[in-house]
C-alpha cells in the first residue's frame, strides 16, 4: 500500500542536531533548529564548511528538511531516512548527515 508524505509540523524537529559528513561523525556541528528567530543557531561557522555558504534558516518539507542561506536561497535538502536521521549527497559527492541529538 502506498503511503502519503505528510509535512511534519515545525515544532516536531525543535531542538538539537548534529550535523556531519558521513564518515566523519568527530567533525559534527551542534545546530539547533527553533521555530522563533533565529530559526536556526548554534555551530553555523562549522556547517558552513560543508555546505559553502553559512544556514541561517530551515523548513521542513514532507520528505525532508530544507536549510537555507541569508538569501533565502537553498542550501540544502536533507532527505529523511526515518525519524530522527536526515541524509544529503552534497556536490563533492560526501553524504552529510543530520541526527537528533539524544538527550
Amino acid at each position: 500500500m502506498a503511503r502519503s508524505l505528510i509535512l511534519p509540523a515545525p515544532d516536531t524537529l525543535v531542538g538539537t542536531w548534529r550535523l556531519y559528513p558521513q564518515d566523519d561523525s568527530n567533525a559534527a556541528c551542534e545546530l539547533r533548529l527553533s521555530t522563533q528567530a533565529p530559526a536556526l543557531d548554534g555551530d553555523l561557522d562549522c556547517a558552513t564548511r560543508w555546505l559553502g555558504e553559512r544556514p541561517t534558516s530551515w523548513e521542513p518539507t514532507p520528505d525532508g528538511i530544507w536549510l537555507y542561506g541569508a538569501a533565502g536561497s537553498g542550501l540544502v535538502h536533507l532527505n529523511r531516512q526515518e525519524d530522527g536521521l536526515y541524509e544529503a549527497r552534497l556536490q563533492n559527492g560526501k553524504t552529510l548527515v543530520l541526527v537528533r541529538k539524544s538527550t
